[in-house]
């Protein structure tokens, strides 16, 4: 039998579920349904903290960090979950509102914001605030190499690669003499 910690009572959609006992031990069929209620638009808090039947939100957190295949199949539920937000927010924006009712202008603002927030944040690539950045101006390379220190290198070079048919520098000292 799985490992389990004690749960709470609650009551979900109207039906009263009595005290059980919480999965600790990893269940794809739970991983399933979290990701399908995910999709569906219901909150991590709705799902485990409201559901004995699923796991607290810390297990279901270390389930997403021990299983490759649910940290996957949890990203692509809360990529989804994001897409259904960006269209309830057409919904809730269509909605009739008597402009008078200033409370429920308010409400509905409030609700759209709420869903903007979160699909930013759940898909900022997509959702998120575009950042653009504009540089002008332009970059000067600016030799500031003393013209003796320029010839103490390049003898020092001309030493260290003796025996590579090197055997002047004296092109150097000319190019900046006539400088």
């Amino acid at each position: 039998m799985p490992k389990t910690q004690e749960g709470k009572q609650s009551r979900i959609n109207g039906k009263q579920y009595t005290t059980g006992r919480r999965p600790l031990k990893f269940s794809q069929d739970l991983c399933d349904e979290i990701c399908d209620r995910l999709t569906e638009g219901e909150s991590i808090r709705q799902i485990c903290d409201h559901d004995p039947r699923m796991p607290s939100k810390g297990t279901m957190l270390r389930w997403i960090g021990e299983s490759e295949s649910f940290a996957a199949q949890y990203t692509r539920a809360r990529a989804m979950q994001s897409e259904l937000m960006a269209n309830e927010i057409i919904d809730i924006a269509d909605e009739p509102i008597d402009p008078g009712d200033s409370a429920a202008v308010q409400r509905a603002k409030l609700r759209i914001d709420a869903r903007k927030w979160t699909a930013m944040k759940l898909l900022p690539k997509k959702y998120g605030d575009k950042v653009e950045v504009e540089h002008s101006g332009e970059v000067k390379s600016v030799e500031t190499l003393d013209p003796a220190l320029k010839r103490q290198y390049a003898r020092a070079l001309l030493t260290a690669r003796s025996g590579a048919g090197i055997e002047s520098v004296d092109h150097i000292q000319d190019e900046e003499d006539s400088e």
